[in-house]
This record gives C-alpha cells, structure tokens and sequence, in this order.
C-alpha cells in the first residue's frame, strides 16, 4: 500500500525492516510495478517512491511481470510519467524491453499519443506536450543504446540520426 500512497518515507522504512521487493499481487504485479500504474500519484511523487526500490534492489528496474513482460517503465509510459521513464533509464532500464506482444516502450508512448492507440489504450486522458515529453526521454535513450533490437518475429535493425531537443 506503502507504494501506491504516495508514502516514500513509509516505503523506505518497510524496506530497511526486509519488506519483500519481489512480492507479487495476483496479476503478478510488484509494488514498484504498481507504483508506476498509480495515475493519480504525481510523476515527481513516483520517482520519489521508486527510488528505495531501485537503492534497495536495482535489478527490480526490469523486473517484468510473468505474462504480459511488462516492465515498470512500460507502466510509467503508459501513466505518461516522463520524470519516472528517466529515472529508471538513468538506473539501467531496458529502453529495448518488449512485452509479450511484441511493443517496445517507444510504441507503448505513441499508442498513448494515438487519438484511439491500438484499440486497447485509454484515450481519455490526452496531452499533448506530456506525450511529447515522454517521447523525448525514450528517443534520447533509443538513440544512445538502440542498434539491434530484438523482436519476436526476427532481429530488426534501427538507426536514429543525432536529434535537437531544443526545437519544436
């Protein structure tokens, strides 16, 4: 509960006293996992609850759940949190991490973008220049780590030329 409070305090003493990071809820979800998912928690917020998690346990960045893959930076893209996508990509987050569908965090963040995503995103919460922050932070990652990347039906080959973020 701790994670999805709002509480970094109270997270930081339950892990000091061996509060269990790996523990999962029935769809398999961690408390960081869930911690990402809390949309109605702040993008500053969540950072400030994510990191005892990653101080305390820094492979939990990638820790996906047992049948969709995702990872808590595919959660945080999908609350459009850019502050948490580049936290956790600071702390050696897969940018390249596909679920079990196939979607890398890039296409999770234009899905979100999309007037009606894929068909099974939420549409009703749209802003523009959050998504264009969020993409921002991805492709700077993409762009520093991307050149093979593996995809269920074969090995895809990406480039991305050198981007300016200072323009619009």
């Amino acid at each position: 509960m701790a994670s999805i409070s709002g509480k970094p305090h109270a997270m930081s003493a339950l892990l000091a006293n061996g509060a269990d990071l790996s523990a999962r809820d029935r769809d398999s979800r961690t408390p960081l996992h869930l911690c990402c998912q809390a949309t109605w928690l702040s993008d500053n917020l969540s950072v400030q609850v994510a990191r005892p998690f990653i101080e305390y346990q820094p492979s939990s960045v990638n820790d996906a759940m047992e049948h969709t893959l995702y990872t808590p930076l595919q959660f945080a893209v999908e609350a459009k949190k850019p502050h948490l996508c580049q936290f956790f990509l600071e702390n050696g987050a897969d940018v390249n991490a596909c679920a079990a569908n196939g979607s890398t965090t890039l296409q999770e963040c234009a899905w979100v973008a999309g007037e009606k995503g894929n068909g099974r995103r939420d549409s009703r919460y749209k802003d523009e220049e959050e998504t264009l922050e969020l993409a921002k932070v991805l492709l700077k990652y993409y762009h520093l780590h991307c050149c093979w990347h593996p995809h269920p039906f074969g090995t895809l080959v990406f480039y991305y030329p050198p981007l300016n973020y200072t323009q619009h």
